[in-house]
């Protein structure tokens, strides 16, 4: 019996020495529902630019496990505040308008205002904006916020594809929107991307990974330094140039 105890005492001391694996954390992460080209729901899948980028991210980041969920925008900014959601894409950094997010990620992407024309249009150098377009019909969506767009004759359309085939029709001269969305519709109608001429950009933005205030675990930091530096990994070798050109072109 008593040296039936001692290898049993041996079995347990050999079982303590045996390295364990790292715990897995596991975590949730939302995403606007309805932001095409960036991250949108497609015949019940979630796809776009950003849930690309940051699957592949998030596959890179070696203890956790990390599940994307979409849900309406409005809903993940009021997570955020209330701090339901501990992280969520694609918020611009805000600080004033949006006190209740304390961190951003490194930036993932830039979204941009651009002007796209018909042939011929840009032809005529139109470096400023928007002095150098008060002899042009511009086309906008319905409700977009644009710099300076009250100085200009528009022609508002409720979508993307109504004003590219405006453009293409020649009875819009310009159209305004961000450059990503007009390519990526522009593919979906099977439109050759040359026939539409960019211009400036009018603004630029950059999406974020944004963390709530008060949703504060014990791996929050360590997440947000793993994320910022894959990201910055990503940027660097291409993978994010490949996957946005991937997706609209």
């Amino acid at each position: 019996m008593k040296q039936l105890f001692s290898t049993f005492i041996l079995f347990i001391t050999l079982l303590a020495c045996i390295p364990q694996a790292d715990a897995i954390i596991r975590v949730n992460v939302y995403g606007d529902d309805a932001y095409a080209p960036y991250c949108f729901m497609q015949n019940g899948t979630y796809d776009g630019i950003y849930v690309r980028i940051l699957k592949k991210a998030f596959a890179q980041m070696r203890g956790y496990e990390i599940l994307i969920i979409p849900v309406p925008y409005k809903r993940l900014l009021l997570g955020l505040e209330n701090g339901k959601i501990f992280a969520a894409f694609p918020p611009y950094q805000w600080p004033q308008k949006r006190p209740w997010i304390d961190t951003y990620s490194t930036p993932i992407l830039e979204e941009d205002y651009s002007i796209f024309c018909a042939k011929g249009i840009l032809d005529k150098p139109r470096p400023n904006w928007p002095d150098d377009y008060k002899d042009l019909n511009i086309g906008v969506n319905d409700g977009f916020i644009i710099p300076n767009i009250d100085k200009l004759k528009i022609e508002d359309a409720s979508s993307n594809k109504k004003n590219i085939r405006k453009l293409l029709a020649g009875r819009i001269d310009c159209y305004v929107n961000d450059s990503k969305s007009i390519l990526y519709t522009a593919k979906l109608m099977g439109i050759n991307p040359s026939k539409l001429v960019q211009g400036i950009k009018i603004s630029t933005e950059y999406g974020h990974l944004a963390f709530s205030r008060k949703n504060n675990p014990p791996y929050k930091r360590n997440f947000i330094k793993k994320f910022n530096r894959i990201i910055y990994e990503m940027k660097c070798n291409g993978e994010i140039d490949e996957i946005v050109n991937e997706f609209i072109h």
